[in-house]
């Protein structure tokens, strides 16, 4: 690989990672926020069927554990 061609394929390297570096970041603020909105349901709402309803949390921890 020539020099120009090998710094230019690291810098894009680099901008890539950081991109996402950022995407995770969004995505870990975004499923907070989406746990914080289905434990207040919960405690609004406090109705027994909404546990099934809402079992999408187990995607959002399945999601979680994946990004730590």
């Amino acid at each position: 690989m020539q020099p120009q061609k090998a710094k230019d394929f690291v810098k894009n390297l680099r901008e890539l990672n950081d991109a996402l570096a950022g995407l995770i970041k969004n995505l870990r603020k975004d499923i907070t926020i989406l746990e914080k909105s289905i434990e207040d349901n919960r405690k609004y709402l406090k109705k027994p069927f909404l546990d099934k309803r809402l079992r999408g949390n187990d995607l959002i921890q399945g999601l979680r554990e994946h990004l730590n």
